[in-house]
């Protein structure tokens, strides 16, 4: 109880960052302000710190027109616990020299005095329509699970938006999956593209965004006490991937970088599975712009950070997004993942006309931008193309053999009509195209039987292979 003084380490880079506070009532002039440089309109008249141009340094994000609004005063405008900023942040106000841009940066920790906020917290400033954000703030000074936020119906849960001021020049968004995080791998959840280790956990002092579902009405947010996560860890915002999910996860660096082994200006990641479609819903998280370079995928004039599809089909094209280049020379990292078997990713340059195949794994192809061309640096120069070889054989007699019961729960009847299990083999996939159960029978009986009960419930594709011939099908375990 009483004035409780909380700190905010921020280490050293000029960046924005997203930044809560969780106490209220102090003017930014007696926190932040103490500690960092605050520019805007107006200079000292209205407290801030004198430039030579005087552009706006800190913000709010109103949620009704969707847009950043500049604070316009220091010395009358309060913290408040819950509400969300983006500052900028260029250190220590006792070492950066604001008269130059070229002042190195420092480490500095932001400090504010009041009343701790707990109990229940309504976010106040929520955006009301369908596809619309919400700039949410940490309003504790502990850890948040995101996924113990309560969230109205309508908000989507299934990703947050970060900003990560490690990446490129000035930082850059950032897309988690929910509920996983970026650190949580299962036989059903994905690693998050890029490198940065934002995850589900809001820390103390961090703010991130949310987006509301394309229709309905409830877009409520409401931290509770349930929503703390004490015992997470205290990583920075500023594994292996699973072999049973499908996936390419992309990085876009500047050649610099790379060679230097720093951090990716942007990341994307596509996501395939049996049930997934092609269309742009709930399950995809849209880009939000970074201020440099931008990675995405185009899709029915829509941008994604993260894209849910189905399946590849034959000659089917991802359409590939990339803006804002700040230089010449690039490089695009492509981790291929658990494609379905007879499935080949390729990427295609528009621009050189060439297409190169991706190997399973981690794939690296440089390529050179000139900013004079504008077919070399057009925003959709570069796609991902599929080649899919299909299981089925022309030639092979539709009608050569029949499986039953479908669905199954233990043992499996397949009847190879007038052919004899002289050389078969019975392959069974998931619907990532992992290979689960593989016979082979030689004892010239037109009916075999295969044991299924180890297979859990699920879609599943039987393979019938006869020499050179095959037949799959769908197989239901239940």
């Amino acid at each position: 109880t009483g004035n409780v003084t909380v700190e905010r380490f921020i280490p050293s880079r000029r960046a924005f960052r997203f930044l809560a506070s969780p106490v209220s009532g102090v003017s930014l002039a007696d926190a932040w302000q103490e500690q960092i440089h605050i520019t805007g309109a107006g200079g000292e008249a209205n407290g801030f710190d004198e430039t030579a141009t005087n552009n706006p340094s800190m913000f709010t994000y109103d949620a009704a027109s969707q847009s950043w609004t500049e604070v316009t005063n220091t010395t009358t405008t309060t913290l408040a616990a819950g509400n969300a900023y983006r500052a900028l942040v260029r250190g220590s106000r006792e070492t950066v020299d604001l008269t130059s841009n070229d002042s190195p940066s420092s480490e500095v920790t932001l400090s504010a005095t009041g009343e701790l906020t707990t109990g229940n917290f309504p976010v106040p400033d929520v955006a009301t329509n369908p596809e619309e954000f919400t700039f949410v703030g940490n309003p504790y000074q502990a850890m948040v699970d995101i996924n113990a936020i309560n969230f109205g119906d309508d908000v989507n849960d299934g990703f947050a938006y970060y900003w990560d001021a490690a990446l490129a020049d000035r930082g850059a968004f950032v897309t988690i999956t929910l509920p996983g995080g970026a650190n949580e791998v299962s036989d059903e959840t994905i690693d998050n593209p890029g490198t940065s280790n934002a995850n589900q956990f809001l820390r103390p002092g961090q703010a991130f965004f949310v987006r509301n579902n394309d229709s309905g009405s409830d877009f409520s947010i409401e931290f509770t006490e349930a929503s703390k996560a004490v015992t997470a860890d205290q990583t920075q915002v500023f594994s292996s991937p699973s072999n049973a999910l499908a996936f390419i996860n992309l990085r876009l660096y500047t050649q610099e970088a790379f060679t230097a082994n720093e951090r990716e200006q942007d990341a994307l990641g596509l996501r395939f599975s049996a049930n997934g479609n092609n269309a742009v819903d709930h399950r995809d998280a849209i880009k939000m712009g970074n201020l440099d370079e931008n990675l995405a995928s185009l899709n029915n004039e829509q941008l994604l950070s993260i894209e849910n599809r189905s399946f590849p089909q034959n000659e089917e094209e991802v359409q590939l997004f990339t803006q804002g280049y700040t230089t010449d020379n690039y490089m695009l990292w492509l981790d291929v993942q658990n494609l379905p078997e007879g499935t080949t990713a390729f990427l295609k340059d528009a621009y050189n006309e060439s297409t190169t195949e991706l190997e399973a794994g981690v794939n690296e192809i440089a390529f050179e931008v000139d900013s004079s061309n504008e077919e070399s640096s057009s925003f959709t120069r570069f796609s991902i193309v599929f080649e899919v070889e299909t299981f089925a054989n022309e030639e092979f007699d539709a009608n050569v053999f029949s499986f039953y019961p479908n669905p199954v729960s233990s043992t499996l009847n397949i009847n190879l009509g007038s052919t004899q299990a002289v050389n078969t083999q019975i392959s069974v996939f998931d619907v990532s195209g992992r290979k689960v159960m593989e016979k082979s029978f030689t004892h010239g009986n037109s009916l075999i039987e295969v044991d299924a009960s180890q297979l859990s419930s699920g879609l599943y594709f039987i393979e019938v292979k006869e020499g050179d011939q095959k037949q799959t099908h769908k197989l239901i375990k239940q």
